[in-house]
């Protein structure tokens, strides 16, 4: 019998497929809300997973004890098993994913591959990049479970190995692209911050490097390894998310013009054709579906 976080918000689960060494679980959030592990913690390493933008704030917390809470974003954490914790989020409506792990089924993946983990069960939450290779990873092991496990437990084992083989590996400090991770994420979240709170603004690549303390070439290198895209597109992606949630607000009294200049655009007609490019409709378009 499987212990749920907030079982109301559940819509899905991985049992049918017949694989037990790795389960999804599927939920629907509402805008607020949380739950918790009760005091013994859940026996699986637990993973979170947001598909697509990141919305809101998510926290993870671990209560009698004096561990920081983990902030969710494109960081994100595995909480060992057995440990209790406590998660709230607030303005995150929509699909998530909780990812359980069985112990011996990590513990063979990684004596299989011979990567040299980090102390995963020594710590609260050992904490890595929700990188383009993860992402897909976990987009997959979504899609696998909504589909009804079509391809065979034999597909969904593949993807489940693939994906501890991606987050794992990162905290082995032989591979490239681990070591010093998280203070380079660390560089690359102070960047994203200023996005999120300058956007309006013209902002170029230049002084986000600046105050991300790294080189113009370093910053652009890193921040798309660590990000998935490019700082300009980010920003751009950034700002027509900005744009489409205006455009999705009841009765506004915005006109089209005034959605572009809120949203960072400087010109209404590059707005409408950014706008087109992502969303397939343009402004006028997608607020008349809305």
């Amino acid at each position: 019998m499987h212990k749920e976080l907030d079982p109301s918000t559940v819509v899905r689960t991985s049992d049918f497929i017949g694989f037990s060494g790795l389960r999804v679980v599927i939920r629907e959030l509402p805008n607020d809300g949380g739950g918790g592990s009760g005091r013994r913690g859940i026996s699986s390493f637990t993973v979170g997973y947001r598909p697509g933008e990141q919305r809101g704030q998510a926290f993870v917390r671990f209560p009698g004890t004096n561990r920081p809470e983990v902030q969710m974003s494109r960081v994100s954490a595995i909480i060992p098993p057995d440990r209790p914790f406590e998660a709230s989020y607030a303005g995150a409506a929509g699909k998530v994913a909780s990812i359980y792990i069985e112990p011996r089924f990590l513990e063979d993946v990684v004596r299989r591959t011979g990567i040299s983990p980090g102390k995963l069960e020594g710590t609260s939450a050992n904490r890595f990049l929700i990188n383009r290779r993860v992402d897909y990873l976990c987009s997959l092991l979504i899609l696998e479970t909504e589909q009804g496990g079509r391809l065979a437990p034999l597909y969904f084992e593949g993807l489940a190995t693939a994906l501890i083989v991606a987050v794992v590996g990162q905290t082995d400090s032989r591979l490239p692209d681990a070591g010093n991770v998280y203070v380079q994420n660390q560089h690359i979240q102070k960047a994203i911050a200023h996005i999120q709170a300058n956007f309006p603004l013209k902002l170029t690549v230049s002084e986000l490097a600046t105050r991300s303390h790294l080189s113009t070439f370093h910053f652009s290198r890193l921040f798309t390894r660590l990000v998935g895209l490019p700082p300009s597109e980010y920003l751009l992606q950034y700002r027509l998310m900005v744009a489409e949630k205006l455009l999705s607000v009841p009765d506004s009294n915005l006109s089209i013009a005034d959605v572009a200049a809120d949203s960072g655009f400087t010109d209404q007609a590059q707005f409408s054709r950014h706008f087109r490019r992502y969303y397939g409709r343009s402004p006028h378009e997608y607020r008349r579906h809305q």
